[in-house]
């Protein structure tokens, strides 16, 4: 998938604070004590925090504060399943969503971005022999696009 998780939190953090959910009963997840297996944890991500916060290939690594107790917390990327920007826009991850959680109201799912572009249907209903070969292509799936710019 050419959009990958980290591409799309790099590209909100730009825009400010952004929060995540977490599932924490995935392996390698490490977060405080009292909130270890939850399937709906929420952090408040931001570059503006004066804090370490790291986005790489494994997921996430952000030392924030608990209740006034700084903790470092390493979250992999197949545990985050939905990230938004308060009421502005969010985004979901259906592939890595636990079970029984509900979809967020106005949240919109992820489009795979076409990896293999032959054969392929798109959003707008073309082929892709119609698509210049320079112009980005989507999947079309359930759900509605949402460009993040």
């Amino acid at each position: 998938m050419t959009n990958s998780k980290k591409d799309i939190l790099t590209e909100m953090l730009s825009h400010g604070l952004t929060t995540i959910q977490i599932d924490t009963n995935y392996l390698g997840v490490d977060v405080p004590k009292a909130f270890r297996g939850t399937t709906n944890m929420r952090l408040n991500l931001s570059y503006k925090f004066r804090s370490r916060l790291e986005l790489t290939d494994f997921g996430i690594v952000a030392r924030l504060s608990f209740d006034r107790v700084w903790y470092t917390c390493r979250i992999p990327w197949c545990a985050v399943w939905f990230m938004h920007q308060g009421d502005a826009f969010g985004l979901f991850f259906k592939d890595d969503m636990p079970e029984g959680v509900k979809v967020p109201d106005g949240a919109h799912e992820l489009i795979e971005i076409a990896e293999d572009e032959n054969d392929e249907t798109f959003v707008d209903g073309t082929k892709q022999e119609d698509k210049p070969l320079d112009e980005p292509t989507a999947l079309l799936t359930r759900g509605h696009l949402r460009l993040i710019k």
